[in-house]
């Protein structure tokens, strides 16, 4: 590997610990609160007002923050689309050149080795 293509992959890499994961735990996390927002509803049917308010903040909350996942996992992908896009115009024509004539030198080599090994 080349070292400008390590230099790229360490910065995904870095962008994903420092801003998608913990992203993406929080959104786990405000999921569960969801789903036990959904059960506490049906209690608070029963039970009392105040926990009705209580939920409707946290469901507002909730919805706040799907917004900001979404957003924030949607330039995450994009930057990290833009990352591989870039290896690929880059790199591949070079790759597939490099092997091409690889292959080409490793037959030419076989072939010479054959002829003289008829001569």
């Amino acid at each position: 590997m080349r070292p400008f293509s390590l230099f790229y992959a360490s910065i995904h890499i870095v962008l994903y610990v420092t801003l998608f994961y913990p992203l993406r735990k929080w959104s786990f996390k405000m999921a569960n609160l969801h789903k036990s927002d959904t059960a506490l509803l049906q209690y608070g049917k029963q039970h009392g007002k105040h926990l009705n308010e209580e939920i409707k903040n946290n469901e507002e909350q909730y919805q706040h923050h799907v917004v900001l996942v979404s957003w924030n996992g949607i330039v995450f992908l994009t930057s990290s689309l833009g990352i591989i896009f870039h290896f690929d115009f880059i790199h591949l024509p070079n790759m597939v050149l490099g092997f091409v004539t690889s292959l080409h030198r490793n037959n030419m080599m076989k072939y010479n080795i054959l002829r003289r090994a008829q001569e």
